[in-house]
């Protein structure tokens, strides 16, 4: 069973589209395969999540702290997967039949260079070193329960790095997986007019965090 979660702030007819490519076909899926659970981080679009379990905050809670919503809600739950993302992300068909089940391996998408290449784009599986953005991403609850939460001064940027960081520091792998999807590229912050600011204040946290990690682990040795 798969939790699948992201921000709404901005951009709500493509956030539309994004939630109707995660839902399961309701004819020929297992009724629960896939449940959603949206954290609308602007209320003026929470016409969106009608009829779909959301959190409507008060205040624009970023893109990590809304992740942090979803994985406590999953924690609470019972779901085996939890899939958080961003609300520009447009799934692949069945991309929920894809998800491997290997121990230790997280999963992004093969992503189609345009909306128009996204029906028979075929995924590839490997592994990916190095930077990897987190624009979608499928955690066991295993991963969830290692990375939770992400650090609450880090607000826009880096929760992807904080992960994958620590997964790997922990023996994980992160796995380009066979199910596609296509990624219209980071609208909200492009439509938020604070983000430069927060994404340089995110940059001093993240040089802290990895300073002080840093430091911990010469200490250790």
């Amino acid at each position: 069973m798969i939790l699948a979660s992201f921000p709404i702030y901005s951009n709500p007819e493509i956030a539309k589209s994004a939630l109707e490519s995660l839902k399961p076909d309701p004819v020929f899926d297992i009724p629960g395969e896939v449940d959603l659970f949206i954290v609308v981080n602007n209320p003026l679009y929470r016409y969106v999540v009608q009829g779909i379990p959301h959190v409507i905050n008060r205040g624009n809670n970023y893109c990590n702290g809304a992740w942090n919503q979803a994985m406590k809600y999953f924690l609470d739950g019972e779901w085996d997967y939890l899939a958080i993302g961003s609300s520009d992300v447009i799934m692949g068909k069945n991309w929920h039949k894809m998800i491997p089940k290997d121990d230790n391996e997280i999963w992004v998408p093969t992503f189609a260079p345009s909306l128009e290449h996204l029906r028979n784009w075929r995924g590839e599986r490997k592994e990916l070193k190095g930077g990897v953005a987190g624009a979608f991403t499928v955690l066991p609850r295993k991963a969830v329960e290692l990375v939770y939460p992400i650090p609450k001064k880090l607000k826009l940027w880096f929760g992807d790095e904080y992960m994958y960081g620590k997964l790997r520091e922990n023996g994980w792998k992160i796995m380009q997986a066979e199910f596609t999807a296509y990624h219209y590229g980071s609208l909200s912050i492009q439509t938020n007019p604070e983000s430069a600011r927060i994404i340089e204040e995110d940059k001093i946290e993240w040089r802290k965090y990895c300073t002080g990690r840093y430091r911990s682990q010469d200490q250790n040795k």
